[in-house]
């Protein structure tokens, strides 16, 4: 159960998008409305806001504060105008709403809300209600279910915050196992990962693929540091020499025992705790994770680089990035003050991305001697980024690919058979079908 609350976790909070506020958060506002505003006899119009994460923010204190920060100076500056309006972050238990999850019938939902009552106080999912925080990939599936209010935004999707991905490697075992530089390229990277991985105890990468961006967060980026673009033109490009050469790297690495085990289930969480705990050496990740991996090991014992691309490749490379947003509520009953909060929120991302931990999204100048940051801005500057999946269905497309990639990596496939049959289920579901 929890291997299914891992990996359909994350959906969950957008599939609550479809619901109009269950008691609980009910009970949650009306608290919110005392606490904020006790002596006024007219309560003042209370948006809630719920983010992709619950510990998107939560989880780092410089995050938290901003976020906290702008929530207020909207308040007071709205106030100013006439309007009170209160913002509060809505939270509910999981077991509060597996009823109405039950129903919505996003993929998984079901499973989870079915024994809700078994993980009841295992964790906390956000209540989304006038002003939702979302993933990009959900963007299309959120539009296509009238979850969010298309006509304020998504006519053109944009990201609020982007953090790009990187190879982060652990300079110490590395210089240990003699290596003074971290790897270019694909034949590199495997004899590194072969040097420093120990039977039983250490691995040379970890891949989060429990999550639901584990295929785009871990497996995707070794394909578009070779150039592939995987849709083209609302039609798949997957089966192609470029791709069939990539997942040949990739199931010699699972073949060899180089990626560290459990990595269909592991969630993001287990993959930072593994690299930092040496257990691998080598992880794709987010910059914004770049200051809780330097908390725990410090400046030097880690750094940054690009993804190693294909032996002798010179052609063009792709970088991804995990990309943020907000989105309005089209049920919610303050939709115009709900407007004016996300319209506040994209006034200010220079500031929220100043304290979310991204230089990439060009908000930022190069930040001096900072021997991490400044690499990421020296890579962002010149990284043409992968767009392949901007206002496609993301949630048929990747269990379609993690199919085809446990049959390949169970050994039932060969990299050329994974293709082509990823290109033709790719192809029935964008020409309309599933």
């Amino acid at each position: 159960m929890i291997d299914k609350i891992k990996k359909y976790g994350d959906r969950l909070i957008f599939a609550l998008a479809l619901t109009i506020l269950a008691a609980g958060l009910v009970r949650y506002i009306a608290g919110s409305i005392g606490a904020v505003n006790k002596e006024e006899e007219v309560p003042p119009v209370v948006l809630v806001f719920s983010h992709w994460r619950q510990n998107f923010f939560d989880n780092d204190v410089p995050s938290k504060d901003a976020l906290a920060e702008l929530m207020r100076e909207f308040e007071i500056a709205e106030g100013a105008e006439g309007a009170e309006i209160a913002v509060v972050v809505g939270i509910a238990e999981v077991a509060e709403v597996a009823e109405d999850a039950e129903v919505v019938g996003i993929a998984g939902i079901a499973e989870v809300a079915e024994d809700a009552e078994d993980v009841e106080g295992a964790g906390v999912v956000g209540i989304v209600a006038d002003v939702i925080g979302v993933d990009m990939l959900w963007v299309s599936e959120l539009i296509e279910r009238g979850v969010v209010d298309d006509e304020w935004q998504f006519s053109d999707p944009v990201p609020l915050l982007s953090y790009m991905n990187l190879l982060f490697y652990n300079v110490d075992i590395l210089t240990q196992a003699g290596f003074v530089m971290p790897p270019r390229n694909r034949t590199e990277f495997l004899n590194y990962a072969r040097a420093v991985s120990v039977e039983n105890s250490r691995w040379g990468i970890g891949m989060a693929l429990g999550s639901y961006r584990g295929i785009y967060d871990d497996i995707f980026p070794w394909l578009w540091a070779a150039g592939s673009v995987l849709v083209n033109d609302n039609r798949p490009a997957v089966n192609v020499r470029q791709v069939i050469d990539s997942l040949t790297f990739l199931a010699d690495l699972n073949n060899e025992g180089l990626i560290a085990p459990g990595f269909f289930n592991a969630c993001s969480s287990q993959k930072l705790d593994d690299f930092i705990s040496g257990r691998t050496v080598f992880m794709i990740a987010s910059e914004r994770d770049i200051r809780y991996v330097r908390e725990h090991m410090g400046d030097e014992a880690f750094s940054v680089t690009s993804i190693p691309v294909p032996d002798n490749y010179a052609g063009r490379s792709f970088s991804s990035a995990s990309e943020w947003t907000v989105a309005v509520n089209p049920a919610s009953e303050n939709i115009e003050e709900a407007r004016l909060f996300a319209n506040f929120l994209f006034e200010n991302t220079p500031l929220l991305a100043e304290r979310t931990g991204t230089v990439s999204s060009g908000f930022s100048p190069r930040p001096g001697d900072d021997p991490h940051y400044s690499k990421v801005w020296d890579i962002a500057i010149t990284a043409e980024m992968a767009n392949d999946f901007k206002g496609l269905p993301w949630v048929p497309l990747e269990e379609i690919f993690r199919e085809e990639l446990i049959a390949l990596f169970a050994g039932d496939a060969t990299p050329a058979s994974t293709t082509a049959a990823v290109q033709r289920r790719w192809l029935v579901v964008l020409d309309g079908g599933i």
